[in-house]
């Protein structure tokens, strides 16, 4: 059985899991941007000989798998606000003692989650977040215009 101060102290942590979670995705997207900007330098210089597909191939391959990477980690921020919004509910009602502690904790939890619940997070997080998906669908965009206006 679970105690108002034991839920209360789990949705601390999942806070502070998401911020944390939060703070990583810019660095994230900072090492996307870095790296994207050395292929289109490098397949801009001229010192490198790449065929045109190779010139749009080679900076989108960086885009495509920090989305990946970016989706990932998102996923588990979204299943950490499920579960935080799971315990705020259960606080507000006052049914904090019909929790299941192994739903509600780190390893367990995410025992109880099925396969096809974890792709449908990755899926959320690729596609659905409009942080994760906008900011990749602009620098796919860009970097797809960029490559044809130099060409």
């Amino acid at each position: 059985m679970i105690t108002k101060e034991m839920a209360e102290k789990r949705l601390e942590q999942l806070y502070g899991a998401i911020g944390r979670e939060r703070a990583r995705t810019s660095d994230r997207r900072n090492w996307c941007i870095t790296v994207l900007l050395a292929c289109l330098a490098a397949s801009a210089s001229g010192k490198i000989e790449v065929t045109s597909l190779q010139a749009i191939a080679l900076p989108i391959m960086p885009i495509v798998l920090f989305w990946l990477l970016d989706g990932f980690y998102c996923s588990f921020i979204l299943r950490h606000q499920s579960r935080a919004a799971d315990i705020e509910r259960a606080i507000t009602n006052e049914t904090y003692n019909s929790i299941d502690p192994t739903e509600c904790f780190w390893i367990s939890g995410y025992d109880k989650i099925g396969f096809k619940e974890k792709v449908g997070y990755l899926l959320a997080a690729l596609f659905v977040h409009e942080s994760v998906s906008v900011f990749y669908l602009v620098l796919l965009v860009g970097t797809i215009v960029f490559r044809v206006v130099l060409r």
